[in-house]
């Protein structure tokens, strides 16, 4: 293999990038790899139609896409027997690495997120009901439904239709709407084009229709009619990884055994989802009170003194509208909180715990454990990797 050799001769790696899409988030993850190990980086592939001919590659990262003039080329190179990693790719081949966004994680996240904002009504919305689309509606669906709720998916199936069928289809997605409803799309340029249908049927975004993209494409987003609240999956640690996928290949001479799945990287929020739904009075106030005071310690007898009801009949409109209990909306956003401290701060987690209204440190760590699944620490490594 090329690896072999360079290694032999002691020159660097000569390693190509090609794509038949492009994204720049995901061309500068590969790079700043690419940079670190001082490879011989060729990207400039991932503009072009197809990549060089001719060239004796150590590796080659790959994002592919059906028609692609590159993928003939691709081909040659991975049976020549060079490392080949293809990143957003579920469907195996012989041998290639694979690096994929975990976008189960992502429909999970939706669902966590969306409820948090009241809403009883949930609609996902995709176009071609590929296996991303799929493995996002599984995520979303299988965490609503775990809640107590009854979400619905929405799928525009004719792939190869013009943008006036798509607009229609658009159209009467609209008019069967039961509002208010959370809409998580699987595009942000369906979120955005979804937007546009709602307000010229003066459906009121977000009060009425709040409205969740992905992956947090910026120019779309903030550029929408009403900006999008948008997942980023973080494309840039996409290509990052898959480029540790490769160095491992090409520097241990064994391909991977499993994917690389990429876990996103949490919710940009924009206008489309600054609402709270929920129209009981008793339970708005509520969950006000526990938004505004997490910081400070208080339990569930607090929270029914605040909104002037008793214990029992607060915990009973808590589970009749939010399908949870009142102790768990407190931790629940105090989880969030404190995730968000872990991601965008320094602070001790001890300090953590006190700013987030827990009196104990290792009550959080044994939260983290069950709900995240990692310790805080290990949450707050996994995310500085990204």
């Amino acid at each position: 293999m090329m690896t072999k050799k360079s290694e032999e001769t002691g020159r660097r790696k000569k390693v190509l990038f090609a794509a038949g899409w492009y994204d720049e988030r995901i061309h500068r993850g590969v790079a700043k790899y690419a940079c670190e190990k001082d490879w011989d980086f060729h990207g400039e592939s991932a503009r072009e139609f197809a990549p060089p001919a001719g060239v004796d590659w150590d590796g080659a990262i790959v994002l592919e896409t059906a028609g692609w003039p590159g993928l003939k080329h691709v081909g040659r190179i991975r049976e020549s027997g060079v490392p080949v990693v293809v990143l957003e790719r579920h469907i195996g081949k012989a041998n290639v690495a694979r690096a994929i966004t975990d976008n189960y994680q992502a429909g999970k996240m939706a669902a966590e997120y969306l409820m948090d904002l009241g809403f009883t009504q949930y609609l996902y919305l995709c176009l071609r009901a590929s296996w991303f689309e799929m493995q996002q509606w599984k995520g979303f669906s299988e965490t609503l439904i775990k809640a107590g709720w009854s979400p619905k998916m929405a799928c525009w199936k004719n792939a190869q239709g013009r943008s006036r069928k798509l607009e229609q289809w658009l159209g009467d997605v609209v008019d069967g709407l039961v509002v208010p409803v959370a809409v998580f799309a699987g595009q942000d340029a369906l979120a955005s084009l979804f937007i546009r249908r709602c307000l010229q049927k003066s459906l009121r975004l977000p009060e009425e229709v709040a409205v969740l993209g992905i992956p947090n494409d910026e120019v779309i987003c903030e550029f929408s009619p009403v900006p999008i609240s948008s997942i980023d999956i973080c494309f840039e640690s996409l290509g990052y990884e898959g480029a540790r996928q490769l160095d491992h290949w090409m520097t241990k001479g064994r391909m991977p055994a499993k994917p690389v799945y990429v876990q996103p990287r949490g919710i940009v929020e924009r206008a489309s989802t600054h609402v709270l739904a929920i129209n009981d009075p008793v339970i708005r106030q509520a969950v006000l009170f526990i938004r505004e005071n997490y910081a400070r310690p208080f339990g569930v007898l607090d929270v029914a003194e605040h909104v002037a009801v008793n214990r029992r009949t607060l915990e009973r409109a808590f589970r009749k509208h939010l399908h949870r209990t009142v102790r768990e909306e407190i931790v629940s956003y105090r989880l969030r909180r404190a995730t968000e401290l872990l991601t965008e701060t320094s602070l001790p987690i001890i300090e953590i715990a006190s700013k987030v209204g827990f009196c104990d440190s290792k009550y959080l760590f044994r939260l983290f454990r069950k709900s995240i699944g990692m310790t805080p620490r290990q949450y707050r490594m996994s995310k500085q990797k990204e």
